[in-house]
């Protein structure tokens, strides 16, 4: 191509309007451009001419989705058609036609397709004759969801004829429906029915069967004159004639002959257990082989000892008046602390005071340094004084036999009050009485 524009000033000294000059010079161009052929165009294999930015042809090499070799065949990439780039009528899909184009078409029939692409089965789209099934073989689904052929198995399998066969011995009793308290008991047509045992054996929900009270009459028991039934070695029980230690009349009489009973027949030898004794085990009449334990214990020989530190108020018998055997004193200490105060027990036996006295301390005291015995709140003795001697001894001379008598539970008291040392031990004896 030699075409080439005129400058500024040559193209002003042309002749003829600006639409002139124009059309000129685009015929010279048209005449350049008829002459050239495609072979004097400079390309490389497999490159065409693609204008750029600046409106010039430039030689490039097609890519991306769609490439060309330079035969001029072009090629549309792998995956490269998305289905954006796709035009395709709401719900309708691709289909191919006999001439192998693609058309256009609605899903119908047994299977149809929404604008979501989700498919559905018409409903007896699926007939048994379009499943294929091994003979004998069920569907059912597995652990992904899907259904899976298999034979069926366990307490059950089934025929091609639809039969199902439940296995021997496969109804356990956790598998049988049943009300509580009732048994199956065939009926008339051969079949079970669920019924609740009466009359003298019922049975409740353990299989526990029992008989009823006074249901087991003597005509029921066939028994020879005289004998009575023993268990055997087998479990059954037998007729026996009883004899030995004991008989038996036919009347219900039991006999024990003399001199039967001695000691080895209340306990052998080798259970026996030295210092144990017999003691009846309560309303059954039994009797039980125990040791003596607790405040006393008892030998082989037969001696009895009392335990050491067991014998306290508790212990000691009620004394009634005039009771000829004489009553075993109970002494009460009590300490009494160096203050004005009530120093307090409780008795839990009924108490008669007999005796008071108290112990000053290591310190002496004066006078106004006092104690009182109270029943609660009701004075027993008079106001007894401290003395200026240490570890003083002093006893009340007076006791008040209405208040002296100190139920149980009630209070025994010794009020203090104290000037300069009241610290020391009061002692409150008597008997205990009912």
């Amino acid at each position: 191509m030699v075409y080439t524009a005129p400058g500024s000033a040559a193209f002003s000294k042309k002749r003829g309007s600006m639409a002139d000059k124009i059309t000129a010079e685009l015929a010279l161009i048209d005449t350049e451009l008829a002459a050239v052929e495609l072979g004097d165009i400079e390309l490389n294999s497999g490159e065409i001419l693609v204008g750029n930015a600046g409106n010039v042809a430039t030689a490039v090499t097609p890519s991306g989705d769609v490439t060309i070799s330079n035969t001029g065949a072009t090629t549309i990439g792998a995956g490269a058609v998305t289905a954006a780039k796709t035009s395709l009528a709401s719900g309708k899909l691709f289909v191919g036609q006999g001439t192998g184009v693609a058309a256009e078409k609605t899903p119908s029939g047994a299977v149809t397709m929404d604008t979501d692409g989700v498919f559905s089965l018409a409903d007896t789209a699926l007939s048994p004759a379009k499943l294929a099934l091994v003979d004998g073989h069920i569907i059912v689904g597995d652990a992904s969801g899907e259904g899976a052929d298999v034979a069926m198995s366990g307490d059950c399998t089934i025929a091609n004829t639809g039969a199902v066969t439940i296995g021997a011995k496969k109804v356990t009793e956790s598998k049988i429906a049943l009300a509580e308290g009732k048994v199956f008991i065939g009926a008339s047509g051969g079949a079970a029915a669920a019924q609740t045992l009466t009359g003298d054996v019922t049975v409740n929900t353990s299989g526990t069967t029992a008989i009823g009270a006074k249901k087991v009459l003597a005509s029921m028991i066939a028994c020879a004159d005289g004998k009575i039934l023993v268990g055997g070695a087998d479990g059954a029980s037998a007729e026996q004639t009883m004899s030995g230690d004991a008989t038996l009349a036919n009347t219900g009489a039991i006999t024990i002959g003399e001199k039967k009973i001695g000691k080895a027949k209340l306990i052998s030898e080798s259970e026996a257990v030295a210092g144990n004794i017999f003691v009846s085990t309560g309303s059954d009449y039994g009797i039980d082989e125990v040791a003596v334990s607790g405040d006393a214990t008892l030998a082989a020989n037969g001696a009895l000892t009392i335990a050491d530190s067991v014998l306290d108020g508790s212990n000691v018998a009620n004394t009634s008046p005039d009771n000829v055997i004489g009553a075993i004193p109970v002494l009460y200490r009590i300490a009494v602390e160096d203050a004005s105060a009530n120093n307090d027990i409780t008795s839990t036996h009924k108490f008669l005071v007999t005796d008071f006295w108290f112990v000053g301390g290591a310190t002496p005291g004066v006078a106004e340094d006092t104690v009182q015995l109270l029943n609660g709140t009701n004075a027993i003795s008079e106001v007894v004084a401290k003395t200026t001697d240490a570890n003083c001894l002093v006893r009340a001379t007076q006791l008040d036999q209405s208040t002296g008598m100190v139920a149980a539970g009630g209070t025994i008291r010794i009020t203090s009050v104290k000037n300069t040392n009241v610290a020391g031990t009061a002692y409150v004896m008597g008997i205990r009485v009912a």
